[in-house]
């Protein structure tokens, strides 16, 4: 198993082993993004985001137990936006200048901007000002989902069912 010998400071909820894995992850989405510079065997990038999605389910799931409640909410989503939200709101104002530069009528859409920030692109049917951003919608939309499900999910086990 990956994680056996392996310290894992459970009061920083941090596991070694899965910056190894998003490392890897990250190198495997680069890798993919080269285009059709690479060998076919190469180009499996997709799957790099995916093990995104499954680290970021896992790490979640496995340190909420020690630092969730109701009470504290506000606080776990608080860290989630802190953590996310300056470099996509710095990324979204480079992407709209860029595309003043490009264009030269560009016109803000302003439900783009409400959309983006608020992670609705896939619910309102806007195109992302960055492809890349989707994956950011997927993944805070799963933060709000575990932080109001997670003690409905919790409560029939016990704490230790994660």
């Amino acid at each position: 198993m990956i994680f056996s010998g392996q310290k894992i400071d459970q009061e920083k909820a941090h596991i070694n082993s899965a910056d190894w894995i998003r490392a890897i992850a990250a190198l495997m989405v680069t890798v993919f993004h080269l285009g059709g510079k690479t060998q076919p065997i190469l180009n499996l990038g997709w799957l790099g985001v995916q093990a995104f999605f499954v680290l970021s389910g896992f790490i979640i799931c496995w340190s909420l137990p020690m630092h969730y409640s109701y009470n504290n909410l506000a606080r776990f989503i608080w860290k989630r936006v802190i953590r996310i939200e300056p470099p996509y709101i710095i990324s979204i104002v480079l992407m709209i200048m860029l595309n003043f530069i490009i264009e030269k009528n560009y016109q803000i859409d302003w439900l783009d901007i409400v959309a983006h920030l608020g992670y609705l692109n896939n619910f309102l049917s806007k195109d992302y000002l960055n492809p890349v951003y989707w994956t950011l919608g997927i993944e805070f939309q799963f933060y709000l989902f575990i932080a109001f499900m997670f003690p409905i999910i919790v409560k029939p086990f016990g704490n230790g069912c994660f």
